[in-house]
């Protein structure tokens, strides 16, 4: 029976059809997914009435230009008119199968530096299932198409390197990058200049294509300070933050103009040689070490932040379990790292794109400003990604998956045997024909240490493979978990439970009250015209008595209107109310109302209107309205008594 070869494209599918069902589960499982859901839910709505991917369409919450990055909304817009399906159900379920096609630009990167197919079809593997990427592409939100264009971006400078063709590409990818997501955009810049930097001071890459390079860099930096500028809110306050606003946002642009300036000159001036020695040293490393060493590394960052923690940041010691498969991947990214000077092209783009981000999370954590450091972390799993692939490549292109050796040792001699001289030359030396006995036992010479080689690779190898794939199931049915724990310990879901309440709010409410709930629901209320509070509410979750919350129930002197309803869910009970101070601080923990906070609501002035739970009761929404007549009496029968 002639047996089946399947080709490059057929796994890369295969591997891509992987990476959209890993990141489309939670768009099949909730009604909404994403803490800021209800924002572009506001916003797609909008762009869908107003058609104008120019109008600067104003976010319900924050100031980081959710409505001046169009390319989101023109995809959902096309695919409205494609299909006809509702915008909320396309905004649900196109952006994370926009996250699984980001690996097909890697495949591409990878294999222009590597012109290996395998290595290529193992980084998209890796980055199809990595937990951080995988949970941050699998959100409605900009930085996921943000990636997508990031990707193809880089790819088409590398090609635009070798060869003038690829200029339209490249101007093409880039601007729909620009339009896009910001923070994609910055890693974009800071990555393809490393790569000009690095490449023009170790000659591999021509002097006379340094300096295009830069042209266009420069050109398209100066291009998107422009636009950022004028058509995004709040980035002003962004650009002058790491200097903690001692400049103002030109004097940063400009410290980052000259900064490219001078980068460019040395890139064309100097020139440098990579040790040689080191490398040989690097690479003469046992792969087995290097893996257990950059295990053992993974496994003490995680312990230091369930331990020590990071100003503030603490995970779960369950973190630590759902993050094993990550670990191991870790360990062949240390592989990786090792062998990546066997792949010249690799060494040089691959790690100047990674060198150029992390230069920019050490800036981060210097300054600690909006140019948030763990920000980083989840554009350095794409170079990573590749890094991790060679690493896995070494592993099954060496002398261990071909032949094992077993060292002996063994002594010889003689015992008890006769020795009959036989003819060498000619004629018998010796005219004995009977044989010479030899009594007793004598060892000749020293003991001998000698080496057998088996051929048992194809075992071993299939027994690697087999533990790389379920390193790769692992970590794609581990992923929403891992980043759960990791990141949060609220839930970034809206269930069809708590969907009903929102639905019967939707239906029955007055939004002429504000509702107090947590972020994630309170921005898909302001999508339907309620106001939230959630930035606000401290004490309504803390205090065990309303009379303690009064002011942020009366909207802190005309800061919202009254509360008017209480939406509360099984996770806020549990595991606190997230929102409170979020725009000051992303990191800010929750508001914990503990079991007194929340059976206040039971009493006046608050009743309950709705409630609506699974049959086991594992996941509930209740909604209470405040009483406003029951509270102005109170008030007025105080300030009566006082007068009295």
């Amino acid at each position: 029976m002639r047996r089946v070869k399947f080709g490059w494209k057929f796994y890369l599918m295969i591997i891509t059809a992987l990476a959209i069902a890993v990141r489309s589960i939670p768009s099949w499982i909730y009604s909404a997914w994403g803490t800021d859901f209800g924002i572009y839910y506001s916003i797609t709505i909008e762009f869908l009435i107003k058609k104008n991917p120019f109008y600067e369409y104003p976010a319900v919450w924050g100031s980081s230009g959710y409505g001046s990055f169009p390319m989101l909304y023109l995809i959902i817009l096309g695919a409205h008119f494609l299909t006809g399906l509702p915008p909320q159900q396309l905004l649900l379920k196109i952006p994370p199968i926009i996250g699984g096609l980001t690996i097909i630009p890697l495949y591409m990167i990878t294999y222009e530096i590597t012109k290996d197919r395998k290595i290529s079809l193992i980084a998209s593997a890796l980055l199809a299932i990595n937990p951080i990427h995988v949970y941050q592409t699998s959100m409605p939100y900009l930085l996921t198409v943000g990636h997508f264009f990031l990707l193809l971006s880089l790819y088409f400078f590398i090609k635009w390197i070798k060869e003038r063709k690829y200029l339209g590409f490249l101007i093409a990818s880039s601007i729909a990058l620009l339009l896009s997501h910001h923070l994609s955009n910055y890693m974009y810049i800071i990555s393809i200049t490393g790569i000009s930097l690095i490449g023009g001071l170790y000659n591999y890459i021509p002097k006379k294509t340094v300096k295009r390079a830069f042209v266009f860099i420069i050109s398209f930096t100066i291009g998107t300070i422009t636009y950022w500028i004028l058509r995004v809110p709040g980035m002003k306050y962004f650009m002058s933050s790491p200097f903690h606003y001692a400049l103002p946002w030109y004097g940063t642009a400009t410290i980052g103009t000259i900064l490219l300036l001078i980068l460019y000159k040395i890139a064309i001036t100097y020139n440098l040689n990579h040790s040689d020695k080191l490398w040989k040293k690097i690479n003469s490393l046992k792969i087995i070490n290097v893996f257990a060493l950059s295990l053992g590394l993974s496994i003490t960052v995680f312990l230091i932040l369930a331990l020590v923690g990071l100003h503030g940041y603490y995970i779960p010691p369950i973190a630590i379990f759902y993050s094993i498969p990550f670990m191991l991947t870790i360990g062949f990214i240390g592989v990786g790292f090792v062998k990546l000077k066997k792949h010249p092209e690799s060494f040089y783009f691959v790690g100047s794109w990674l060198l150029s981000i992390i230069a920019s999370l050490i800036v981060g954590l210097i300054t600690w400003s909006s140019l948030e450091p763990w920000r980083h972390i989840e554009y350095m799993m794409e170079p990573l990604s590749i890094i991790g692939a060679i690493g896995i490549a070494s592993i099954l292109n060496s002398e261990f998956f071909h032949k094992i050796s077993v060292r002996k040792r063994v002594s010889v001699y003689f015992e008890g045997f006769s020795y009959t001289p036989h003819k060498i030359f000619g004629e018998n030396t010796l005219e004995i024909s009977n044989p010479i006995p030899i009594g007793g036992a004598k060892v000749v010479g020293d003991p001998i240490t000698y080496e057998e080689k088996y051929p048992i690779g194809k075992v071993f190898k299939t027994i690697f493979i087999f533990t790389i794939t379920f390193i790769v199931l692992m970590s794609g049915i581990s992923a929403f978990p891992f980043m759960n724990h990791v990141e949060r310990s609220t839930q970034e879901g809206i269930s069809p439970v708590i969907m009903s309440g929102i639905e019967w709010l939707n239906e029955n409410g007055n939004r002429n009250y504000t509702v107090a709930t947590n972020h994630m629901i309170g921005t898909i209320l302001e999508a339907y015209g309620f106001p939230s509070s959630f930035e606000y509410d401290y004490e309504i979750w803390n205090a065990t008595n309303w009379t303690d919350c009064i002011d942020e129930l009366q909207g802190l002197n005309g800061t919202y209107p009254p509360i008017g309803y209480v939406l509360i869910t099984k996770d806020m009970y549990e595991n606190g109310v997230f929102g409170y101070n979020n725009s000051q601080n992303p990191l800010q923990p929750p508001v914990f109302m503990g079991k007194e906070g929340y059976e206040k609501f039971h009493r006046e002035p608050f009743k309950l209107i709705y409630r609506n739970a699974t049959a086991d009761n594992s996941n509930w929404v209740e909604i209470y309205t405040v009483d406003w007549h029951y509270i102005n009496n109170y008030l007025q029968s105080k300030k009566q008594a006082k007068s009295s």
